[in-house]
């Protein structure tokens, strides 16, 4: 069941995107769960024309599926809301700055029209960038292509992946379809059995959505031209685009988010090796991070494919390759001769194995690839599972700190270590007097972050005669603070739309032809009162990228409970 600060969230997001008409459409699936045509015209008031205006436009956007029931003879129709689609237009932000510095400005702006119209076509993408409108036609052909062969490299890089009619049906009610199917087959059946197929249901939905959004899908290879039995396959014309793969016209495009999450948690994890040791280090754990891209990656997987140190030379910069040896202390850059030795020596800090001791150390960000002989050299894994695991803890003890100080943060690190213990057992350990930590103890137990196991010593268990250990539940604590994140992501949402409502004059004026052309027409009072809105604003957006990206640590990077995860398990 979706938090109700997570379903609060997302209607705000939906307001301040598509108005009050599309927000109670929203408000209706969101709190009243799946509904069909009639129900939704009923619970918001609308006519039949207008609700399905609604649904088409919330279609569009990716924020609905639908689903064909069937009740008697006929199929009835049923949408549902996507919470996680929603509530990753917050990201949006950081998807168009990781798109303009990895592929220029004319990405980004092809990103930002997909994201703003939800899918679309690549003759409409090129329409939209303001190509029709250029006069002559050599400059125009040359943009077109250009674009074209922008929009491809985005398609076989995954940042985009086509979209199908079969996307938009809710993945729950085919698998439920499927696994009433099997288990009918199946008869009398063990419950491992049953297991086993609901499993192969599951898999085998997953590599049929894995296939309709193949990239390859959306490609037209090139099509060589015959002329009077001789194909033309000259270099020019392959560079010039007349043979060369070109994206289908006909396919509806979207953004691959997934892509720009795995781009997320790379520079999180690149950013806690930088913050743990030094810089140098952060830049050789990029270019792990950057090799290791050569195997399959996914939001789901703990560890990543194995990485050899001896080819991550290639992959740094110069001035990155010159920091390694003034990370070891040294004045001058190291030679080209000992960059290798420079690097090894890296790869065993961050593996745990420079102190040479045989302890399991948790706080290392790669492991030995043990499967991989001697004669390859030292391969290595990156630990995602461990790394961001280690940092949603360390997300949960500064909430603490700041909540209740430096002692309270003591205690979780604790219990973090201890388990379940006794509030003597704490106090003792935490060096805190016993009334100050049995106070701290009640307080983060009243917000959630921390439980109480009661053992009795007696058959009428009589609390004096009870013993109470205290443990941290990771699941609930962090399900508490990904509530409270929601619920500050939505009070921004509303001082924002409030803000916009105070000065709506204000705006409309700021907003006017004569006024965008030249600024001095506005008088001194606007131009005060516009500087001050916008500085409120950008203060507005500052706080939710920060609070969307600890949503993001706790919500969509592995380690830790899988409850608290918003994982699809339909997912690639």
């Amino acid at each position: 069941m979706a938090d109700k600060e997570a379903v609060r969230l997302a209607e705000r997001i939906v307001r301040g995107a598509f108005g009050d008409l599309v927000g109670n459409v929203a408000h209706v699936l969101l709190n009243k769960g799946r509904l069909n045509l009639a129900e939704i015209c009923h619970y918001t008031k609308l006519k039949t024309r207008s609700a399905q205006g609604v649904i088409i436009a919330l279609i569009q956007h990716n924020l609905l599926w639908h689903s064909e029931v069937p009740q008697g003879e006929k199929l009835v129709e049923y949408f549902e809301f996507n919470l996680k689609e929603c509530l990753l237009r917050l990201r949006w932000g950081r998807i168009l700055a990781l798109t303009e510095d990895e592929y220029g400005s004319d990405a980004m702006q092809i990103v930002r029209l997909i994201l703003n119209r939800g899918k679309m076509r690549l003759p409409e993408i090129i329409s939209a960038m303001g190509v029709e409108e250029m006069a002559e036609k050599g400059p125009r052909e040359a943009r077109r292509l250009q674009l074209s062969r922008l929009v491809y490299d985005l398609l076989t890089t995954s940042h985009i992946l086509p979209i199908t009619a079969k996307l938009h049906q809710a993945p729950f009610d085919e698998m439920l379809q499927r696994r009433r199917a099997a288990e009918k087959d199946m008869g009398m059946a063990t419950q491992r059995a049953i297991a086993t197929v609901r499993l192969q249901v599951m898999e085998n939905i997953r590599e049929e959505r894995r296939k309709e959004q193949d990239p390859a899908s959306a490609i037209l290879r090139a099509q060589k031209k015959k002329s009077n039995g001789v194909t033309a396959t000259s270099d020019k014309k392959i560079k010039g685009g007349e043979y060369a793969d070109q994206v289908d016209p006909a396919a509806y495009l979207r953004i691959n988010y997934e892509v720009y999450d795995l781009k997320l948690r790379n520079k999180l994890v690149e950013s806690a090796v930088a913050s743990r040791w030094n810089r140098p280090a952060g830049y050789v754990m990029k270019a792990i991070l950057k090799a290791s891209a050569e195997h399959k990656s996914y939001m789901r997987q703990t560890v990543s494919g194995p990485v050899s140190v001896h080819g991550l030379l290639t992959l740094m910069e110069e001035f990155e390759r010159d920091s390694l040896a003034l990370g070891f202390g040294a004045k001058v850059p190291a030679k080209k001769e000992r960059l290798g030795e420079l690097l090894a020596a890296y790869a065993a800090l961050l593996s745990g194995d420079d102190d040479g001791s045989i302890v399991k150390n948790d706080s290392a960000f790669l492991e030995k690839d043990a499967s991989v002989g001697r004669s390859s050299g030292n391969m290595y894994r990156v630990m995602f599972e461990q790394s961001c695991g280690k940092m949603k803890q360390q997300l949960l003890e500064q909430v603490v700190e700041q909540n209740w100080g430096p002692r309270a943060k003591r205690i979780v690190k604790v219990m973090l270590h201890g388990g379940k213990m006794g509030e003597q057992s704490i106090s003792t350990t935490a060096m805190i007097n016993l009334q100050d930590c049995r106070a701290l103890l009640g307080q983060m137990h009243e917000s959630s972050l921390i439980e109480i196991q009661q053992i009795p010593r007696s058959a009428d268990r009589a609390a004096n005669r009870t013993i109470f250990l205290y443990y941290v539940d990771l699941s609930h604590a962090y399900a508490s603070i990904l509530s409270i994140l929601y619920k500050t992501l939505g009070n921004l949402e509303q001082r924002r739309q409030a803000e916009l409502d105070k000065h709506k004059d204000l705006l409309e004026r700021a907003n006017r032809t004569d006024v965008l052309a030249n600024r001095d027409l506005l008088s001194h009072r606007d131009s005060l009162d516009l500087a001050t809105l916008e500085e409120t604003m950008d203060k507005i957006t500052t706080a939710e990228l920060r609070t969307e990206l600890n949503v993001f640590i706790l919500r969509d990077l592995p380690g830790g409970p899988e409850a608290v995860r918003f994982d699809d398990p339909f997912s690639l």
